[in-house]
């Protein structure tokens, strides 16, 4: 037994794709335990009215990210592709193209949202329009925090990829329920889930100006042909097939909420929960395949 445990240890050292899909499928289960365990505190410490509306607007927050989560694929497989070239001027430029694009796009959403509360909260029978100001600042941070994932994805790190995902994720867990347990319902569930991608922000730019020179672009990399042309060509078809399935998975929870009794409409976000959870329990395989095909493609080998 002694000896059988020593080869597969000696097997996962040599494998790295072994080992990376190790610390992803271990960072995927922490990050579901933390978001179970929210979930559990939160169907405890809110009424089934309250619930409702959060899970309502949480599943709002899916689908809205689905518009800007497609740059995460896109962006990372032409991380991974330079980086397998060895060619550090156009990630770094890319980098700072896709920061600029995706900041506008932000205060967008931030602009949007707020014009806009109003509609939006009569539509999902909600009377605070806070509440949607507040999930329009989770859609917009979490569209920032997409170009540190990509990287981080594109580039192989999966230690800090998985770290982006677990501490932002016990963060929510900790604050989150500290604001509900204090006093603050629906707005302090919130205030977790606009925590999470500040967090992931803050853990992603640093892990990604660690790799990456942070000394001003050179004139020769200025003038590289590097634009997000490519990028948002490849966004459209990854657009449509993330958006489809962000909607079957999400958007009944909306109707839900717009079409049932508010009592009616929590009893069913609770039992989605846990349906979405079994869900995406396979997703590490996917992120760990992803980048390395893309390398593997970028070098000529197969994939």
């Amino acid at each position: 037994m002694t000896n059988y445990r020593g080869k597969l240890k000696a097997r996962i050292q040599r494998d790295d794709f072994l080992r990376h899909t190790g610390v992803m499928v271990l960072g995927t289960g922490l990050v579901n335990i933390f978001n179970l365990a929210y979930q559990l505190g939160l169907v405890r410490m809110l009424s089934v009215v309250e619930y409702g509306t959060l899970n309502a607007l949480v599943s709002l927050v899916m689908v809205a990210s689905q518009f800007t989560v497609p740059f995460r694929p896109v962006l990372a497989r032409s991380f991974a592709t330079y980086l397998a070239l060895n060619k550090t001027g156009p990630v770094r430029k890319l980098l700072k193209l896709a920061a600029r694009d995706l900041g506008l796009i932000a205060v967008g959403i931030i602009l949007t949202v707020t014009i806009f509360s109003g509609p939006l909260a009569s539509w999902q029978q909600i009377h605070q329009t806070h509440y949607i100001i507040l999930t329009g600042l989770v859609i917009a941070a979490g569209t920032v925090a997409v170009v540190p994932w990509a990287y981080l994805w594109g580039s192989q790190r999966f230690v800090g990829l998985a770290t982006m995902g677990v501490l932002p994720a016990f963060c929510k867990l900790v604050l989150g329920l500290l604001l509900v347990g204090v006093g603050f319902g629906v707005s302090g569930a919130l205030g977790g889930y606009v925590i999470l991608p500040i967090t992931m922000i803050c853990i992603g730019y640093y892990a990604t100006l660690k790799r990456v020179d942070k000394n001003p672009l050179a004139a020769e990399e200025k003038a590289l042909p590097i634009t997000m042309g490519d990028i948002y060509r490849g966004y459209i078809p990854t657009g449509i097939a993330l958006f489809s399935f962000a909607v079957l998975t999400n958007f009944d929870v909306i109707l839900v909420k717009h079409l049932f009794p508010p009592q009616e409409a929590g009893f069913y976000s609770v039992a989605q929960m846990v349906g979405k959870i079994i869900l995406f329990l396979p997703g590490a395989l996917s992120v760990v395949v992803f980048p390395k095909a893309a390398a593997f493609r970028a070098g000529n080998i197969s994939s």
